[in-house]
């Protein structure tokens, strides 16, 4: 590549900028003397790790903004440095296995001393958009009175529709995007139903069953009972939760608690069921309380 601008390095150096250019603008680092010169009078390279470094605890809370900051953090670190300190030092012996720096960074733990502490979690606003007003967490009632899913954020692509529904009822469920029909169960006896495509992610839908017996058909939700609505949740925040529960899968109150703040209730809940620690079980019941008070 060209030589990088003063402006095009300090981005470099803040992790602001995308994957590929960290990893050229890296290399073009170690090749070129001129530049990595430059990059120490004008910017302190030599303590460019350190600044990343910051900047990604400043960050910790967006674990979506850390990945580049801390792919940056660690070519300075493993080519950039070494060169800066070769012109003060001695060339360093041979070695026949040089050392591998390996920089990591959970994005999680301090979220969760925070909860620890006392923070509250809010309502998600993805939460408050697909619940109309008056709207509760439907499903924590009687089997009979269950219809699901309605002001929440769902995980599958292909969630299980509950309603309730008279014994021999024949129904049959539509799915909407907008005013766009997307699914159809087509006529069902019973009441559960799960479609057979994938709904798509980080999309709201709303959807209504007509039920039928002995002639007489009814629209559910009935009015005044506020529409249906659900959202399938998006790509990237599900990469995000992947990779808690890889890096964390007995962590059961950190789980409970990002998966709180994504809107996934049920999700969070069994998580936060599950935490036995006894410095956090009280943690995970006001959690849990907190999530409760979202619905009344």
């Amino acid at each position: 590549m060209n030589h990088p601008t003063l402006e095009q390095l300090d981005r470099w150096r803040r992790g602001d900028v995308t994957e590929d250019e960290v990893l050229a603008i890296g290399r073009h680092l170690a090749a070129c003397s001129e530049c990595t010169a430059l990059s120490a009078e004008q910017l302190g390279l030599d303590d460019a790790a350190n600044a990343m470094l910051d900047d990604i605890e400043q960050s910790a809370e967006e674990p979506r903004r850390v990945w580049p900051l801390l792919l940056a953090a660690a070519v300075v670190i493993a080519v950039v440095a070494p060169i800066l300190l070769r012109k003060e030092s001695p060339p360093p012996r041979q070695m026949s296995h040089p050392p591998r720096i390996v920089v990591r960074l959970d994005p999680w733990s301090k979220l969760v001393e925070r909860v620890r502490q006392g923070e509250a979690i809010g309502e998600p606003d993805v939460l408050r958009s697909v619940r109309a007003e008056g709207d509760v967490l439907r499903g924590t009632a009687s089997a009979e009175q269950t219809f699901a899913p309605s002001g929440v954020v769902v995980k599958s692509t292909r969630p299980a529709f509950r309603w309730p529904a008279a014994k021999g009822a024949m129904s049959q469920v539509q799915v909407f995007d907008r005013d766009v029909e997307v699914a159809d169960s087509g006529v069902l006896r019973g009441s559960q139903w799960r479609p057979e495509h994938d709904l798509e992610r980080g999309t709201t839908y709303t959807w209504t069953v007509r039920v039928e017996r002995d002639g007489v058909a009814t629209i559910l939700p009935a009015s005044p009972s506020p529409v249906a609505r659900f959202r399938v949740l998006d790509a990237a925040t599900l990469a995000d939760l992947d990779a808690a529960e890889q890096e964390h899968p007995d962590d059961h109150l950190l789980l409970g608690i990002v998966n709180a703040r994504e809107g996934l209730i049920a999700e969070a809940k069994e998580h936060l069921r599950q935490v036995n620690s006894p410095g956090d079980v009280d943690v995970a019941r006001r959690i849990t309380r907190d999530i409760d008070s979202w619905s009344r």
